[in-house]
């Protein structure tokens, strides 16, 4: 059974009015126009942009860069650590600064001073963020904002243009549903390459959300763990499964639930690290862009790129839509269960993590490679 026909068939359910702005809107508004979020995480951020066709492979001198600026970068920190911290955090700012210190008369060349460049450049954002996030704690205000600017440090690093979206550059759909809907995107990112060559191409839409874990959602995650406990086999049952099993953090031994078709709104597993309102607002972000610069493509199947960013940790997604699908929501039309969009998503990777951090310098530098 399609999630749409069990959206449809549920009792009680009406179509939703969207509201102007997709800052308002939850996933129900989302599943209204048949757009769904897949019930599991991909593998890892690769997994998302292999999706795109005409990703292609690193060349020699990204490949060189991306070493580079692995070996000189190697630290482990957490948003925590930068709250109550700070002198630990200092240190290691202070070893990575010196770790950049040359012999005067070494002689560089260019592609290593450009490294050198770029990494100073990042190291002092994350200064920038230590000290921030101190004076924000201090007066006890909202934190809104503070990682905004760490994530285009990042971004910089990885040879990417940020662009801040103002009021007036918003996109907008001036007849969805019969609304005007507008967006509410933080950032968006261009490419630019090894070269700093900037092109007009945007490959990825980033909302930087930050999420608070609310009295619900524990209590979301609570049911969804005890479920998926609940979930686990016998042995005897066992050899005819093929699902995967792992233990929680309490030691618990688990197995991915099996959702059957009476089950008809498994929620996708990324609520419990984000919540209604957030996937709402970026799945709305990622169909007005989609129709913006995507919506007059020739290719049956459209895809485009987004993250979602807590605190520091980022989340790489992907809405796929046929353009049958967009066309009919463009002239609104009546959708049917073929007319069915999904977004992706990957788990969370922290920049602060040096773990982590390689595999989202690595993809965030094949955002580099993305040809649209």
């Amino acid at each position: 059974m399609s999630k749409r026909k069990a959206y449809l068939d549920h009792r009680g359910i009406q179509r939703v009015d969207l509201p102007d702005s997709v800052s308002e809107w939850e996933r129900c508004h989302l599943e209204d126009l048949n757009i769904f979020y897949a019930e599991d995480f991909a593998n890892d951020p690769l997994e998302i942009l292999k999706q795109i066709n005409t990703l292609t492979d690193f060349d020699e001198d990204q490949l060189s860069y991306i070493h580079s600026v692995k070996e000189l970068l190697k630290f482990d920190a957490s948003v925590l650590k930068l709250k109550f911290q700070r002198s630990v955090v200092e240190s290691t700012i202070s070893l990575l600064y010196e770790k950049l210190t040359k012999d005067p008369n070494m002689i560089i060349t260019m592609k290593e001073a450009f490294v050198l460049q770029k990494v100073k450049r990042f190291i002092a954002a994350y200064d920038r963020l230590l000290s921030d996030i101190q004076d924000h704690h201090r007066q006890l205000k909202s934190y809104e904002g503070v990682y905004s600017k760490f994530i285009c440090g990042f971004a910089d690093l990885c040879c990417l243009e940020t662009v801040n979206i103002s009021t007036t550059e918003q996109t907008t759909w001036t007849n969805l549903r019969g609304m005007t809907v507008r967006s509410d995107a933080d950032l968006h990112l261009f490419k630019l390459g090894l070269r700093q060559e900037r092109t007009d191409t945007c490959v990825s839409i980033v909302k930087v959300k930050n999420i608070k874990t609310t009295k619900r959602n524990q209590e979301r995650q609570q049911q969804r763990r005890k479920r998926m406990r609940n979930s686990t086999l016998d042995s005897s049952e066992s050899s005819t499964d093929t699902s995967d099993s792992s233990t929680d953090s309490e030691g618990y031994k688990i197995r991915r639930p099996v959702y059957s078709t009476e089950d008809k709104y498994a929620p996708p597993l990324i609520l419990d690290i984000t919540n209604e309102r957030a996937i709402g607002q970026h799945g709305g972000e990622l169909l007005l862009n989609l129709n913006k610069f995507y919506g007059d493509s020739e290719t049956d199947t459209l895809k485009l790129l987004g993250m979602i960013v807590i605190e520091t940790s980022v989340i790489f997604t992907l809405l796929e839509m046929s353009k049958k699908h967009l066309e009919k929501l463009r002239n609104n039309e009546e959708l049917d269960n073929q007319d069915e969009a999904t977004i992706y998503y990957s788990p969370p990777y922290d920049i602060l993590c040096e773990e982590s951090r390689n595999i989202l310098i690595e993809n965030f530098m094949r955002l580099n490679n993305v040809n649209v």
